[in-house]
Parts: C-alpha cells; structure tokens; sequence
C-alpha cells in the first residue's frame, strides 16, 4: 500500500490506515511537531508520514501488538527512514523525561460491547476497544505519560466532545479540534490537547 509517498507493507493481525489514519497524516503536516513519541503506531503510517516531511528530528514507536512493533520496523526500513520502534504498554520502559514532549496516540476508542466483542480477534480488541465507556485507554495516557502536547484521536461512540472538554479541563487541559469528521454512525474529532501553564 502505498500512502502519502510511503510504501507500506500490511500484516492482517495489525491495524490497517483507515479514515482516521488519513485525519492524521493529512492535518499533522501543517503542525510544527518535532521530535515525537507515537503510542499505538500500527503499521506506521502515521509516524513514517511524519518522519518523511520532516526527517532528522528523534522518532519513538511503541505498540502493545508486537506484530505492529515490528511491521512499524520493518516499514520504515523500507523507506529509509529513522523510527526506534519497542513493544511495549504505552512508554513503560522509558523514563519520561527523556522522551519527546509531542506525543501522537490513536487510541482504540470503540467502547466495549460484550456480544460482539467475542467475534473480535485479540489484535482487533487491541486496536478498537478503549474500554467500557471507549475513551479509558486514552485517559490512561493522558494520566500517565509527560507531555507538552498529544494529538489524538475522539469518537462520538464514547464520548461527546463537549464532555471530553470538560474531562480534560479539569485535569488542566485545553482542547483544540483541528478536524472532523462526520460519518452515519460517528463522528470522529481530531484533537491536540495542551496542558496549561507547561514550559
């Protein structure tokens, strides 16, 4: 596959670029990002993209599917570009600190629904299921990692973005939609959320 002058090389147990795939490689060029950490990189689309329009910055991967971790590796290999890619929950092994302050995570953000989740494989709940209400896996990091800024991803699935805002305002965080998209049975909000009075 090829996408946005990078060839991608596919694996069926690992997510594939989908429309909110596109959402963010066509929006994040126009951001002044950096050196990154992208939590959740699949097939490394959207890391590989970034890289690509803005080569010699520090680039981290993690994906929690080792497949991804590694199709990630693989794909940027394939086009000759630097991504230090590791298998892990989030950014476990890392001492924050060290890490870029930009981070990008499209995070499962379908909410839990017993009767269908059973059809799902283990990669697939992996990749879709932010938990019960849907928006957990991104709270988590939210909660969890150092950042001056995340780009990420809200569906109306889980959540409206009127009480997303309000969520992330009480943990001191302003809320910019860059994009949106309506679909018949979502939608799905781009955002790039910014931690107050951080310097």
């Amino acid at each position: 596959m090829k996408l946005d002058g990078i060839q991608l090389d596919l694996n069926d147990l690992v997510y594939e670029p989908r429309e909110d795939t596109f959402m963010f490689i066509d929006t994040l060029k126009d951001e002044p990002i950096g050196s990154i950490l992208e939590i959740g990189s699949g097939s490394g689309a959207i890391i590989l993209s970034l890289a690509a329009h803005s080569p010699g910055q520090f680039y981290v991967a993690t994906d929690l599917n080792y497949l991804a971790a590694l199709q990630t590796q693989q794909n940027s290999i394939k086009n000759g570009l630097s991504i230090n890619c590791v298998a892990t929950s989030y950014a476990f092994p890392f001492r924050y600190k060290g890490l870029p302050e930009t981070i990008v995570f499209n995070p499962p953000y379908l909410p839990s629904d017993p009767p269908t989740d059973k059809f799902l494989t283990p990669e697939d709940r992996l990749a879709l299921i932010g938990g019960d209400k849907g928006y957990e896996s991104l709270i988590k990091a939210i909660d969890l990692l150092s950042f001056k800024t995340l780009y990420s991803m809200v569906s109306s699935l889980a959540v409206g973005i009127s009480k997303f805002k309000q969520m992330l305002k009480e943990r001191g965080i302003n809320v910019i939609i860059l994009d949106e998209k309506k679909f018949s049975f979502e939608t799905l909000w781009l955002v790039k959320l910014v931690k107050i009075n951080v310097i």
